[in-house]
Formats: C-alpha cells, sequence, structure tokens
C-alpha cells in the first residue's frame, strides 16, 4: 500500500488503528484515489458494515488528519488531506 499512501499517513495508520480499521482504511483509500470524495453510506457499502461503523471509522481517519470532509450529516463527504 505504501505507492498509493504516503508513509506518514501509513505510519499514523498503524500506530492509532487496529489491524481491522487499517485493513477497512486502506479500502476507502483506494477509493478516495479512484472517486475523489466518499459519504459515510457509500464507505459502509465498500465495507459492508453499518453507516454508523463507517462514519465512526471516516471521523477517526479525519481527526488524525488522514482525511478532511464537508458538509454536515448525510451530505458530509470525506476526502483525503
Amino acid at each position: 500500500m505504501g505507492e498509493s499512501m504516503g508513509e506518514s499517513a501509513e505510519r499514523i495508520l498503524s500506530e492509532n488503528m487496529s489491524g481491522l480499521e487499517q485493513k477497512r482504511m486502506y479500502v476507502i483509500i483506494d477509493y478516495l484515489h479512484r472517486n475523489g470524495k466518499i459519504r459515510s453510506a457509500i464507505a459502509a457499502e465498500l465495507l459492508n458494515v453499518q453507516v454508523k461503523t463507517a462514519g465512526s471509522l471516516l471521523r477517526k481517519a479525519e481527526k488524525l488528519g488522514i482525511l478532511t470532509s464537508d458538509g454536515k450529516t448525510k451530505s458530509k463527504i470525506y476526502l483525503l488531506k
């Protein structure tokens, strides 16, 4: 995954997320590289999890500085920082 993510982002993931969260984030980051933006509902479909679970992961990635967001609640989109 080193080619599509910077080393610092990979380090942040490995130091602050569980193995399962990291695996899920790689799926989201891959999607973001191809599509530019993602919503919680799309992430939930990609990961086969509830929207609440996907939203928590996206918010955590935002707090860690990996993602940035725009909008509020259901219309909120996340972008790579």
